[in-house]
């Protein structure tokens, strides 16, 4: 019921279609920090996520399920860990190929603008 209540809330506060969402103080903050004081607070914002964690969990008899050979089990564990990083490595592998143009996209995509075609 709170929830409820809660989305209530939010859709009444919302912004008017033509108008810019203000960004949250905290998040505006999160550009300025360095990849070491984002350590933290990114290991806080996954940390919860159910999604994570099922996928940890389907993971391990995939694992476990190897057998003796620790090569195996090492090979097995950097896949899974390429995977499930895949949505957060992609952009950034981007980023570093692509240069200003995926800096030009993740700008927008930050904005929120909507992309119609690939460019």
């Amino acid at each position: 019921m709170l929830r409820l209540l809660g989305a209530v809330r939010n859709w009444r506060n919302r912004p008017a279609p033509d108008a810019t969402p203000e960004m949250a103080r905290w998040m505006a903050g999160v550009d300025a920090l360095s990849s070491g004081k984002a350590l933290g607070p990114g290991v806080v914002l996954s940390s919860p996520n159910p999604k994570s964690l099922m996928l940890a969990i389907a993971a391990v008899p995939g694992v476990a399920g190897i057998g003796d050979s620790t090569t195996d089990a090492v090979v097995a564990l950097v896949v899974f860990a390429l995977v499930a990083s895949a949505t957060i490595a992609g952009p950034i592998l981007g980023y570093l190929v692509g240069g200003e143009r995926a800096e030009k996209g993740l700008a927008e995509l930050k904005a929120g603008s909507p992309r119609t075609t690939l460019q």
